[in-house]
């Protein structure tokens, strides 16, 4: 059933880094479960194997969500297409998200960063700026491409990613379908990409037929594009560089959105901006924001409410 699963259909309907996973995830659930007969997997065995990964291999809660899923998966697609009759996962609680709080640079630390960027070459600010404003993924940064790029009226059209799926190197479309957006980007942005694209013109005259035209917009001083982690391990010196806060590329991407919340944008032209799968999403990752901004704005109108009587 996995194998029909895995041919049939996540090669025609998931990404290569979600198969990958998946494949993972596999490496797990099959010397437990893969022995057996479909028909003999039953909501009891299902739940044992979910105890045992939580009781035995100390998985957290998100880390079983994902077996979870990957079998629920498995068995729905087997239902529907009539190779099994019944999903005995159906009957189990779904895990729970642990719902952390996302680490983020406050404005004090976010102008501390900007500060010792501007004391950095254009190839170390212009992705990091980037990041910051527009909130893009890492992978849809490795993806960019000056094509993609309007220097004129300030927009990135997000349109393919670059990303590591084990040793490959894989090029594909964005995440999800609205993740395949344009973005207006702010003029520090725009500045800053104008003087990489000048800088690589320059470093082009110079090389000659030795640079390599690629097209991506964050590569080495050959043209060629970063590997998926180079824009990680760049944003890793800075910090260590100035001994900064210590933050992922990722929740720089938090920290745009949740500066964003804070200042009081909608919801939805947040999400819209970081590219989600719908508000919803948004709103599980900054739920805790969303709160605190709601209570805030319920207590500072109900102040007014009272003080005015």
């Amino acid at each position: 059933l996995v194998n029909i699963y895995l041919e049939d259909y996540c090669k025609d309907n998931l990404k290569e880094n979600t198969i990958y996973g998946y494949k993972n995830l596999l490496k797990v659930i099959l010397p437990e479960l893969g022995s057996l007969k479909v028909k003999d997997i039953t909501t009891r065995t299902l739940q044992r194997y979910y105890n045992k990964l939580k009781r035995e291999n100390g998985y957290c809660s998100n880390t079983i969500r994902h077996h979870y899923v990957l079998i629920n998966s498995i068995f729905e697609i087997g239902i529907k297409w009539q190779l099994v009759s019944t999903n005995p996962n159906k009957c189990i609680e779904k895990p729970k998200a642990n719902a952390k709080k996302a680490k983020i640079y406050n404005y004090e630390q976010l102008n501390k960063f900007l500060e010792v960027l501007d004391l950095e070459p254009i190839y170390y600010q212009a992705p990091m700026l980037l990041c910051i404003d527009t909130g893009m993924r890492r992978e849809e940064l490795n993806g960019l491409k000056w094509e993609n790029v309007d220097l004129e009226r300030g927009i990135i059209r997000v349109r393919e990613v670059r990303l590591a799926v084990g040793k490959d190197i894989v090029v594909t479309t964005p995440k999800t379908d609205n993740s395949n957006r344009d973005i207006d980007i702010t003029q520090k942005s725009l500045h800053a990409l104008k003087k990489l694209k000048e800088y690589q013109n320059n470093l082009a005259n110079v090389l000659g037929n030795k640079w390599n035209d690629t097209g991506y917009v964050f590569v080495n001083d050959s043209g060629l594009p970063y590997y998926p982690d180079t824009l990680s391990k760049i944003f890793k010196k800075i910090v260590k560089k100035y001994n900064l806060d210590d933050l992922t590329l990722h929740q720089l991407r938090h920290t745009c959105a949740s500066l964003l919340l804070h200042s009081k944008e909608d919801i939805v032209s947040v999400s819209e901006r970081l590219g989600h799968s719908n508000v919803s999403t948004t709103l599980d990752i900054y739920a805790q924001i969303v709160e605190e901004l709601e209570e805030k704005s319920i207590t500072k109108t109900m102040s007014n409410i009272l003080s005015s009587n």
